[in-house]
């Protein structure tokens, strides 16, 4: 072992003598090249039996719990379908702290459910009898599907007719239906942990597919969510919150490994030195999805009013426009300190964004890793 580690430095720190020519480096490389290509990706050995098979199943008395949520917030919807106040709301819907703490709540929430599948994904598709392509499928298929239930929630509302009370049943009912489905996909996860692998691998596209359905529901509203946020904020506000949305966005998207970690040590729980089957983990990540989304459901659906001040949307632009021009300064009235702080400002931002964006890149690539 040592000689070999002499020789592995000697190669290292004298070129010279590791390759007597460029023909040889070439050689080399070649071999290498075609060794990589035989033995195929790091997971061409890995099969579903190489997993654990500890299964960790879902208990009925979390069940039972599921049913109570959902019949409270019925109960609640019918309330306020009779002409009730939500439980949180001001009568008069005006802006609200609490109320825009609802708005980053549900920024907040979508991010950390799709980064909290993440760090199992590999896993789970490996033990289901697919490839390391068809984890990178699953969770695809989240954006995809939010993209194509924004572009179909776009004809529930109107903007210039706004009914805040139609748009509030369009956040609850649709994303009441996106919070169904965790649950039911978790069950069915959980059902298939000691079938065959066809069977397994049928389940896995059946997921994908439930999971691109939920999606859509969930992206749905999101043009009714963002025209809500718009026209209940005040105009002065609105760089402010729409700062902390994008913070939310972030914190959100880090949270959900975190979150997986705290989750995979409260399932393993009695089965601590032993790996528990990445199929029933996975279930168990629905389940934390339905419960991190159930939390925003409840608290968003108490905080939402079904009525909200009078505002039309064009008076409030040429209003915003009259101010905005009372208050406009051109860079060129600046004294050339001020000029000289923008452009250092415009620098050390587009700096932070390369970098803020590269580091989600990284850190992704390495959670799928």
């Amino acid at each position: 072992m040592g000689s070999s580690l002499i020789s592995r430095t000697t190669l290292l720190h004298d070129p010279d003598m590791a390759f007597s020519s460029a023909e040889d480096l070439s050689t080399i490389l070649l071999q290498v090249k075609a060794r990589l290509v035989s033995e195929g990706p790091l997971t061409h050995a890995l099969r579903p039996e190489s997993f654990s098979q500890v299964e960790v199943r879902i208990g009925t008395g979390m069940l039972v719990g599921i049913l109570l949520f959902f019949s409270f917030v019925l109960m609640h919807e019918l309330f306020v379908g009779a002409g009730g106040k939500p439980l949180l709301a001001r009568r008069d819907g005006s802006n609200s702290t609490l109320l825009q703490l609802g708005f980053l709540i549900g920024w907040f929430v979508p991010f950390v459910t799709k980064s909290l599948s993440i760090p199992i994904s590999l896993d789970y598709a490996l033990a289901m009898g697919e490839s390391a392509t068809a984890s990178g499928v699953m969770i695809g298929t989240m954006p995809v599907g939010a993209l194509v239930g924004t572009l179909l929630g776009k004809r529930f509302t109107n903007e210039q007719d706004w009914d805040q009370r139609h748009a509030r049943k369009v956040f609850v009912c649709c994303y009441g239906l996106n919070v169904c489905f965790m649950p039911a996909i978790a069950l069915l996860i959980q059902s298939s942990v000691g079938w065959s692998v066809e069977a397994k691998r049928m389940v896995f596209w059946l997921v994908v597919y439930l999971t691109f359905v939920a999606n859509v529901l969930g992206g749905m509203i999101m043009i009714p969510w963002c025209t809500m946020w718009n026209l209940v904020t005040p105009h002065d506000d609105k760089t402010f919150w729409s700062m902390l949305a994008q913070c939310s966005k972030n914190c959100g998207f880090i949270a959900g490994p975190i979150c997986f970690a705290i989750l995979s040590r409260f399932v393993r729980g009695s089965y601590a030195s032993d790996a528990v089957s990445p199929i029933s983990m996975m279930s168990w990540v629905h389940m934390g999805m339905f419960f991190v989304q159930a939390t925003e459901l409840a608290t968003v659906a108490a905080i939402l009013p079904t009525q909200i001040p009078d505002v039309s949307p064009q008076a409030s632009e040429d209003k915003c426009n009259a101010k905005d021009a009372l208050q406009d300064v051109e860079p060129e009235s600046l004294s050339e300190d001020a000029r000289e702080q923008i452009v250092w400002n415009m620098v050390y931002y587009a700096y932070e964004r390369c970098f803020s964006i590269s580091a989600i890149e990284v850190a992704t690539i390495m959670l799928l890793e």
